[in-house]
């Protein structure tokens, strides 16, 4: 993964985004944070999520994205 100093090069190189084709810049990007799911019970993902969800916001995080396995 590249850090944000990375990024801001490689696109003053001409490099863009492989998702949005360059339409946005890196500053307006928005981040998820990942979890990687180990249980198939959605009651428990659901009561950790909504204990994490202030955190994940404080940390500048838009949403969440997931991962099986």
């Amino acid at each position: 993964m590249l850090g944000e100093h990375a990024i801001l090069e490689a696109e003053k190189q001409g490099a863009t985004c492989g998702i949005c084709k360059g339409k946005l810049e890196y500053n307006e990007h928005k981040q998820a944070l990942v979890v990687k799911c180990k249980t198939e019970d959605r009651k428990l993902l659901k009561e950790y999520l909504l204990r994490i969800k202030d955190m994940a916001i404080a940390d500048g995080y838009v949403g969440f994205a997931f991962m099986r396995g």
